[in-house]
């Protein structure tokens, strides 16, 4: 099945919003329909103080919105139709959200893991619009670091901090020392230099911006309340805000702020790595720190996902191919199973040349930085991507 036939089998999202397929790809409903979809999450979640920063108008007008629906959609289907990445996040959440099934769980046999997907997919992405500036001509120490940015943006409460009533053992995959140095790493890339740009790692920028305006949104919620052990009543709304929402936030930034960080792929990385003492993510001496669906799914479903997920990479503006988005998803095919899945292509989409090679090698570098073993098949017009449990 193809990727369009494939999201067209869905009509909901979260809060009962429609899935409008083929306003998603028609080329002149696109990206407004796209975005739109996006919003309606934020506004019917009363969640809309999370979309407001500075470089808004820059996001709506050069967002990746359709790229961010195709691997939100992506995901849902993935979800349903492997029940080890089902298994691995609930018993996840359960294991740190002590009234998980208070405010979680819908009903006794529906899970809402849609809410916990549609915060990290539809934010991930978020701060790509800034990632790339011109180059400072003598770009201070300063200017290099994460907290120079977190205070450009106004962003004041991070996922790694205390925080009042923030539950204690939230998976998290780094220590906030090593986020700060591939931050840095990111800014005085060799990349960055050679393309005369000051790179911000936007899934850094995205989680941080994330997690604090989630709190200031819950905060604003919530003032005037009176809280008891579990939540607040927003006595406006009528809403019931769970406490563990606030860790439950630090979990989603925390995959949002990792998916772009990676295992060193060689000795020449390891050089590099170590110079910026990234020493757990060298590849010949932490292996264990491949990322992997039994440690953390969520991150695991973010990362795999946005890696295969093709508009990014073929379709027109923003991106940088020159096919249309229904056409892209129309020539590339997904089957999941519980211990992997397949992807392949026909030959409308080999015809984009260097792009697609670098689609392919992005494919096959996956189990360098990811716990997953990738093979070749039917005449190299697919991968199949496979993954151990235990």
């Amino acid at each position: 099945m193809n990727l369009y036939e494939l999201y067209s089998q869905y009509e909901k999202s979260y809060y009962g919003i429609p899935v409008s397929n083929d306003k998603f790809w028609d080329t002149g409903t696109s990206r407004p329909s796209c975005l739109d979809f996006i919003e309606s999450h934020y506004k019917l979640g009363r969640k809309e103080k999370c979309m407001m920063f500075d470089f808004l108008e820059k996001y709506l007008e050069h967002g990746k919105h359709q790229h961010t629906i195709s691997l939100y959609l992506m995901g849902m289907a993935f979800m349903e139709k492997s029940s080890t990445l089902r298994d691995k996040l609930i018993n996840q959440l359960q294991s740190f959200l002590t009234y998980y099934k208070d405010w979680y769980v819908r009903r006794a046999d529906e899970y809402n893991l849609l809410y916990t997907w549609y915060l990290t997919a539809m934010y991930h992405d978020v701060a790509s619009c800034i990632e790339k500036e011109e180059i400072l001509k003598y770009p201070t120490t300063e200017q290099k670091n994460l907290s120079y940015w977190l205070e450009n943006l106004e962003i004041q409460h991070s996922p790694y901090k205390n925080f009042d009533k923030r539950l204690k053992g939230i998976p998290q995959r780094f220590p906030e020392k090593l986020i700060e140095n591939y931050f840095v790493y990111r800014a005085d890339s060799e990349d960055a230099r050679v393309h005369k740009e000051f790179l911000r790692d936007h899934g850094i920028l995205a989680g941080y911006l994330f997690y604090d305006r989630f709190i200031k949104n819950f905060l604003n919620h919530c003032e005037g309340a009176e809280p008891d052990e579990k939540c607040f009543i927003c006595k406006e709304s009528n809403l019931v805000w769970n406490i563990e929402r606030i860790s439950h936030a630090a979990y989603v930034a925390d995959a949002i702020i990792c998916h772009n960080i990676s295992i060193s792929d060689s000795e020449n990385a390891n050089i590099k790595y170590e110079k910026y003492n990234l020493y757990p993510l060298l590849y010949d001496e932490h292996n264990e720190n491949k990322l992997s669906i039994k440690k953390y799914p969520l991150q695991f479903m973010l990362c795999l996902l946005d890696t295969i997920e093709p508009i990014k990479r073929f379709a027109k503006k923003p991106y940088d191919g020159d096919m249309e988005p229904k056409d892209v998803l129309s020539h590339v095919y997904l089957e999941f199973g519980d211990y992997g899945m397949i992807v392949r292509w026909n030959e409308q989409i080999e015809r984009n040349g260097e792009i697609f090679h670098k689609w392919c090698d992005a494919l096959k570098d996956l189990q360098n930085w990811m716990d997953v073993r990738c093979e070749a098949m039917n005449m190299d017009m697919g991968i199949a991507i496979s993954w151990n449990t235990n």
